[in-house]
């Protein structure tokens, strides 16, 4: 018990298709603090400058696996793929430029990383949009929208235990 109350439990599994079918349960115990905590923390803290988030994460090896990753998605024409807190964009754009008949969206809670996205979008002249919002809110932001494919990098360590669980349980609702 916390503070007098049994701590809130949450529950989500997830289920995808492989050689093994490989099933991901996640259930954790979260106390109440959990909930006092900001929803995320932006990109590079609070006083990081979005313009050189880019810079930064290419240290990381980033072009490497971004497009690892987006080679794993398989992109065909006609998809509609989603990415869950995409940040400055650049796996948006990677994959645009993989696959241009793919209908490509970006979320992002931050208004910064979501100006320097659309900038690059827009000197790239790539067709792909970019929506504000928090990834455990994907059916507001987005409600008309069910994606056939969704990616997520550097987004969950960003965030309390509760958003986490949050936000895969939205992307899981929204693939359904």
């Amino acid at each position: 018990e916390t503070n007098g109350r049994a701590p809130r439990r949450t529950s989500v599994l997830f289920k995808t298709s492989g050689s093994a079918g490989t099933t991901l349960a996640l259930n954790e115990s979260l106390e109440d603090q959990d909930m006092a905590q900001p929803a995320y923390t932006p990109a590079l803290g609070r006083f990081g400058a979005g313009q050189l988030y880019d810079a930064i994460i290419a240290l990381t090896g980033e072009r490497r696996w971004r497009g690892a990753a987006a080679r794993r998605l398989a992109l065909a024409p006609g998809d509609v793929v989603l990415d869950v807190g995409c940040g400055s964009g650049s796996q948006v754009l990677l994959m645009q430029a993989l696959q241009p008949q793919a209908r490509i969206l970006g979320v992002d809670p931050d208004p910064r990383m979501l100006a320097v996205a659309r900038s690059k979008a827009q000197r790239a002249g790539a067709e792909v949009e970019f929506r504000s919002g928090m990834g455990n809110e994907l059916a507001q932001v987005l409600p008309e929208l069910r994606p056939d494919k969704l990616i997520s990098s550097l987004v969950l360590h960003q965030c309390p235990m509760t958003v986490k669980h949050a936000i895969l349980a939205s992307m899981h609702e929204r693939l359904q």
